[in-house]
Parts: structure tokens; sequence; C-alpha cells
């Protein structure tokens, strides 16, 4: 009788402790309704991601030479046309649609303008032009993306 005991709870433990493996998180999601603002949101941002990563891809095979000058401007074109629609839709779709645009929230303030360097100093500040990380001059290579600088 304490043997049938113990077994019992030893199973009962195990499939408490194993539950999240069998019960998947998009089921319990679904159990939740989305609104169709957010819905369409997490798919624009979902697309966005994609298109990014597709226009990286990109620059990718043109620098190591795997893609031709033409066809990378005509894919290029065609990628920055497809994030364009996908951000400007994004731009429409409410980030939080519970909350609704207040008419009494003030602008942003203007940010501060930066120091101007003194007349004599050399400003020696340059930047990646790939991905906009500061470099020292000495670099030949972004130590961010890899992309070779002038």
């Amino acid at each position: 009788m304490l043997t049938v005991a113990i077994v019992a709870w030893v199973l009962l433990c195990i499939l408490i402790l194993s539950q999240p493996f069998l019960v998947p998180r998009l089921a319990r999601a679904a159990a939740e309704p989305e609104s169709p603002d957010r819905a369409r949101r997490r798919r624009l941002l979902e697309e966005k991601r994609a298109l990014y990563r597709e226009l990286h891809d990109l620059e990718l095979d043109h620098d190591t030479g795997k893609l031709s000058a033409e066809d990378y401007r005509g894919q290029r074109e065609h990628l920055v046309g497809s994030a364009a629609q996908v951000l400007q839709s994004l731009e429409q779709t409410p980030a939080n649609p519970a909350a609704a645009p207040s008419a009494a929230v003030p602008a942003p303030a203007p940010p501060e303008p930066s120091p101007q360097p003194e007349a004599g100093a050399q400003r020696d500040c340059r930047f990646c032009t790939a991905c906009g990380v500061a470099r020292d001059p000495e670099d030949r290579f972004c130590r961010s993306c890899g992309q070779a600088l002038k």
C-alpha cells in the first residue's frame, strides 16, 4: 500500500514539473484574445525584422562579390520599397490600442545644441558608414559590423 502511494506521489510530481513542456506557450497565448490592431502591429514588426535581415544579407552578398551591381540595385530597391511600406503601416498602427492618443501631450523639447569644438582643436571623430558606430582613425574595419573602412 505504501509503495502504491509513493509511486502515485512521484508520478504526480513528474506530471506537475513537466507541464510547461507539455503545454506549448502558443496554446496558452491563444487563450487570451488579441486585438486586431495588436495582431497587425506584431505581424508588421516581424515583417520589418525579416526585411532588415534580408537587406543585411543582400549587402553582404554584394560586398563579397556574390551579386552583380545590377542585381544588387534591383533587389535593394525592391526591399527598401517594401520596408518603407511596412514602416509607414507601423506608424499608422497604434502602439498601444488601449490608450487613445491625447492632444494634451506636449511635444518633446528640442535637443540641446552640442558644444562646438575649440578653433585650434582638431576633430578626429569618424563613424562607420554601414552601421554608424564610432571608430578610431587607424581602424581599417568596423568593430561592430566588419565593414571595410576607407
